[in-house]
């Protein structure tokens, strides 16, 4: 950004110093006067600034004021002496008029008028030359509107307000930084004599007068009540009011507190980094920049006008698309996050469903994900696609949703661990369904084509039928989506068609929310992190999105047959080929930035210069590695369709990437010049072209000038000198001052020397600014131009990157799959359901130990074989850990990975449903109990014939005969009516006998081995975690507190107990068995109360 004051003129700083200091030297009064490089807009907003520029050494002598910028008039010391005194006189005059009017000037604009000119006609005598004159009309109408804007009133010095801490820079901008003290003596009067509020007749303070600064910020925080707005001022970012308070406490700030305003700023070369912690600390922020430049607004016909102001930039956690290089904002797992619409229908019909519609956006990665569903009150098909989605920020409407609803939302959104990012809730406004319509197609109607390198036009980006064929309901969620993206800039990501994906794609399986919970996918059940999840197991990927898509991969597992076989090829060729191109493939990935962020990037036309150019050489080294494998010798040419589709498809696009890098001049580039980013400017941008031609003849005339000004100052070495950001300055020490002509302007100084520029130069160096921001203009727009039509490439470089992602996931399968003990799964294309594995190993426990892991064999099949599974056994035995492993073997054969197992043979499920492990929810307002009920109620509606169910302990959390009853029951209906393969884990044991004795074709009990030692406190428990036919003898829990800690004398007591139980069961039994026969001898009773007698 420009500095405030560049191509201005230096403003008058004035300073009141004590009378007996009238005399003072030269070197005194040097050192009154600041660098122009230290006054910028933030200085001029602090009162503590405008309070140092009015300090007195001597309080109790009388002040008159000084100018401590006043030209030097003469060659001489006596002439310079001269003009202080005139200027000093000048300068008493206007006071006595000012002091001794001000308690009788009324406030209409007439009275004004006649005082301002009374005053002004004071100090004619003194500057009489027509410059003079000219300025001192300027100033008079400065002065007239400041006078009217707000009444005078007399004040006691002693009363006098504190300087309102924006005046100053609204006050030079407005009077074009006239060089004299006398409108700055006015401004500080006003302000020091200011009316006092006017009250409402109650008691109440009228309402505060701003500054247009302050009024600016005001307006745009009006419109914006729910954005943290940092307001770019000079060099500093500052935050008011409350968002001051809230920026100190995120970014570790200070607030200062005072005035109208609290404040906090900021550095600008730090700004995206403050912007990221308070986005990733839940706010939406919005970066409020000038968009007039200092030079070509002076010369314009606003350059007495504030400079104008708005939002340009805006950012939540879902749309801060970070830099090519950065991590993610979204945790260690790989994930962009993302915008989530969620509409609600707010009946519910008779049958207890509600309608849904969702509609999602990943700026980071460009992906538009659909779906309009129906839902339970529990709300598990909402929970399970926002699980899936991670949402960073939800979008509702104003009106509140369900309760249900509401709660899934918040506990998604802010249940997060304190090293994640918060997430954030926003409500909008819905229209009527039919303007959102009629909105979404507006939208899309309006023509989008592009142009391409050869200036010849491209097809319409998306078809109008992909528009229409979502439901309408989705298309409400669509065209709020759309909106609250265009706050941010980001409208143009819905303009692709290969973006939009509905949610429930039937080429993959959708793991629902509990089983990612369940089976530990992404986080662990134990602090929520990644540690010890099948995530951490797996990722080896070498790119970051790379490791997106094996994130994808593992949430949505195969069930294309087709897609599976190709895939267990490719990572099969990748493991057992020696061939030079496997080899390379290893390799090229390496080093790779973001591509996929990358290239949003480039569509929001964000990238910076380095990371374009970074960006296509990647690609570009990338595509040729890759061209010279498409076509190899026989021998080394590889067999998979989808490794060769893979490196054919990078292959053909490296015409098209080099294309547009040998546009680029990549040193350039990697330097940030924008203005020389073409190799060929003149083609390419001819603007910037003709441009920096004339800045290079400005540049001419001044090297001219130079030797000019060594003749007059007879100093053959004079050269240009530049001081921080004033250029082009001429160094002279001080005891040479005085040969220096008197239309000299001095720019800054120190304590042996001065700065000044001449005539000449100022007006030259006018021109070069105004030039340079010109060319800069030109250049911005010549590199969008530049962007759009690398954006309208968009769908083949998005091709090419998913491309390079699913290479790299490809290789990560294939070094999970060379680990020792892991085999290639065998699929079966047929209507059979089966699973039979030998030797299983969970893939994550045996990582973690340090032990061998125990291998089990597992064989089920809902034809010739068992197709329930009854699992009993030990606490502590291994039983959830191994059911576990059944699931996650299931899941890595259908993503295409080897398994840790001797061999595997399984059929292609389609749904993978968990009920596991006991908690309430607190947040939901469900009791255990209540939560194991639900997900079961889930379970038994979404199975099929081809769904692998696992049940854990299921009904232990109400009364032993309530539980054995409701398990009874599910499993029964999911047995006999759902007919999927089933892992039951219980410790109910006469329900596993009741049920293999109802269905002994296909279903089964086991167990997990261990071997005991009977007796009472001596008793010794060994695990051998082995599968084995049968139930087992006991569950062994008092053995499980023995191994927590719990004291010996408790161990005997409960030891003492479990045998009288055991008696009393036993009587129990034999009571129930003797009512049964006297029943059957009456013939009184019904097979199915036999049955839950004998539970």
């Amino acid at each position: 950004m420009a500095s405030p004051h560049f191509g201005k003129k230096r403003a008058a700083s004035v300073t009141l110093i004590s009378s007996d200091e009238d005399d003072a030297s030269p070197a005194k009064a040097a050192k009154l006067e600041p660098d122009s490089g230290e006054h910028d807009e933030l200085q001029r907003l602090s009162p503590r600034a405008s309070t140092s520029r009015a300090t007195s050494t001597a309080p109790t002598k009388q002040l008159t004021l000084k100018t401590a910028f006043a030209p030097v008039a003469s060659t001489s010391a006596a002439a310079n002496k001269v003009r202080a005194e005139e200027t000093r006189a000048a300068d008493a005059k206007v006071q006595e008029h000012i002091r001794g009017r001000l308690s009788g000037w009324k406030y209409g604009p007439t009275s004004v008028d006649s005082q301002i000119d009374e005053v002004a006609s004071s100090t004619r005598d003194v500057d009489s030359d027509p410059a003079s004159l000219k300025a001192r009309a300027r100033q008079r109408a400065a002065v007239r509107r400041r006078l009217t804007q707000r009444p005078v009133h007399a004040l006691s010095p002693s009363n006098t307000p504190e300087t309102e801490p924006m005046q100053a820079e609204a006050d030079s901008e407005e009077e074009g930084q006239v060089d004299d003290s006398f409108a700055r003596e006015l401004a500080s009067f006003k302000s020091a004599y200011a009316a006092p509020k006017r009250s409402n007749g109650k008691g109440k303070a009228a309402a505060k007068e701003y500054t247009p600064l302050e009024q600016q910020w005001l307006d745009l925080k009006a419109a914006n009540k729910d954005t943290v707005l940092a307001f770019e001022v000079g060099y500093k970012i500052q935050f008011w009011n409350e968002d001051a308070l809230i920026a100190s406490k995120i970014l570790h700030i200070a607030n200062f507190q005072g005035g109208k305003f609290n404040s906090a700023m900021v550095p600008t070369h730090r700004l995206m980094l403050h912007v990221k912690r308070l986005v990733m600390a839940g706010y939406k922020v919005g970066i409020v920049r000038q968009v007039e430049t200092a030079a070509l607004k002076k010369v314009g016909s606003t350059r007495n006008q504030l400079f104008k102001r708005q939002i340009t930039e805006r950012y939540t956690l879902s749309t801060w698309v970070d830099e090519l290089d950065s991590s993610e904002l979204s945790s260690e797992q790989g994930r962009a996050s993302t915008i989530v619409v969620v509409l609600e229908d707010g009946m519910t019909r008779t049958d207890g469903k509600t309608a849904f519609a969702v509609c999602s956006v990943t700026p980071g990665t460009g992906e538009i994900i659909w779906d309009s569903f129906d839902d339970d009150h529990l709300r598990h098909a909402l929970e399970t696609r926002l699980m899936h989605l991670a949402p960073g920020e939800v979008i509702v409407p104003i009106e509140k949703l369900s309760s249900q609803t509401e709660s899934v939302i918040a506990t998604l959104v802010n249940n997060r661990e304190a090293s994640q990012p918060r997430g954030r809730i926003d409500r909008v406004a819905l229209m009527s369904t039919s303007k959102h319509v009629e909105k979404l197609m507006e939208f899309y109607e309006q023509p989008k084509d592009v142009i391409d390198l050869d200036g010849d036009h491209v097809e319409p980006i998306i078809s109008m039928e992909i528009i229409k064929a979502l439901p309408e309901t989705v298309k409400v969620a669509l065209s709020v989506l759309i909106d609250q993206c265009a706050l941010f800039f980001l409208q143009n990501i819905f303009l692709r068609p290969k973006s939009f994906l509905p949610f429930g794609r039937r080429a993959h399986m959708t793991l629902t929310g509990q089983t990612l919970r369940n089976l530990e996918i992404f986080q662990n059940q134990t602090d929520g992190s990644a540690k010890g999840t099948l995530w951490s197991a797996l990722d080896s990927t070498q790119t970051v999105f790379g490791r997106r898509m094996l994130k994808h991969w593992l949430a949505a597992p195969l069930i294309d047959p087709q897609a599976l076989q190709e895939r267990l090829k490719a990572v099969t060729e990748i493991l057992t080929s020696s061939s030079f191109v496997i080899g390379k493939l290893r390799t090229v990935l390496t080093g790779l930035p973001d591509l996929e962020r990358g290239l949003c990037r480039v569509h929001y036309r964000k990238i910076t210069l380095p990371e374009l150019s970074k960006m296509l050489s990647a690609l570009s080294r990338v595509s040729g590695e890759l061209q010279s494998m498409a076509n190899p010798s026989a021998g080394e040419a590889v067999r998979s369709p989808l490794l060769k589709r893979a490196i054919n498809t990078v292959a053909q696009s490296r015409s098209m990437i080099e294309r547009f890098l040998n546009l680029l001049n990549l040193p350039a580039c990697q330097e940030s010049r924008k203005e020389s980013m073409f190799k060929d400017v003149e083609a390419r941008a001819p603007a910037v072209f003709d441009a920096q031609d004339v800045i290079s003849t400005i540049e001419f005339e001044l090297d001219q000038h130079l030797a000019e000004l060594r003749k007059l100052l007879k100093k053959p070495r004079l050269k240009y000198i530049d001081v921080h950001l004033e250029k082009y300055l001429i160094e002279i020490s001080r005891s040479d001052a005085a040969s220096i002509p008197a239309d000299w302007i001095r720019i800054n100084g120190t304590n042996t020397n001065y700065r000044y520029r001449s005539p000449r130069m100022t007006e030259l160096l006018a021109e070069r600014a105004q030039s340079i921001e010109r060319r800069d203009l030109a250049a911005t727009e010549a590199c969008h131009t530049y962007l759009d039509e690398l954006g309208g490439e968009y769908v083949t470089f998005r091709a090419v990157i998913r491309t390079l992602a699913e290479l790299d996931c490809l290789l990560s399968l294939a070094r999970t799959s060379s680990q020792p003990g892991y085999c290639k799964p065998v699929l079966q294309d047929n209507d059979t359901v089966t699973l039979h594995v030998t030797g299983g190993r969970h893939p994550v426990i045996e990582r973690i130990l340090s032990d061998p892991f125990v291998a089990n064999d597992v064989s089920m099949d809902d034809q010739q074989g068992m197709r329930t599974m009854l699992l009993t056994g030990s606490n502590m035995s291994g039983k959830s850990s191994f059911a576990r492993m059944c699931a996650l073997l299931v899941i890595l054969a259908q993503i295409g990975c080897y398994v840790p197992a001797s061999s595997m043979r399984l059929s292609i499920f389609d749904n993978i449903l968990t009920r596991m492990g006991a908690a309430d929810d607190i947040l939901h307002g469900r009791s255990t109990f209540m939560v194991e009920m639900s997900e079961s109620a889930d379970i038994v509606r979404s199975a099929t014939s081809r769904s692998f169910v696992l049940l854990d302990e299921l009904g232990r959390g109400t009364s032993d005969v309530d539980g054995r009853i409701l398990a009874y029951a599910i499993l029964r209906y999911l047995h006999a009516h759902r007919k999927g393969l089933i892992i039951f884990v219980t410790h109910f044991h006469s329900l596993v006998s009741e049920l293999c004795s109802e269905f002994p074709q296909d279903a089964a009990s086991y167990h997990m081995q261990v071997l005991e030692t009977s007796g009472s406190s001596s008793e010794r428990i060994v695990f051998l975690y082995k599968l084995a036919a049968g139930l087992a003898s006991r569950s062994h829990g008092i053995h499980v507190g023995k191994i927590a800690g719990l004291p010996d004398r408790l161990l005997e007591r409960a030891y003492e107990k479990s045998a009288i139980a055991k008696q009393a069961d036993q009587a129990r039994l034999l009571r129930s068995a003797s009512n049964l026969l006297a029943s059957f001898a009456q013939g009184s009773f019904e097979a199915d109360q036999a049955r839950l007698l004998c539970l």
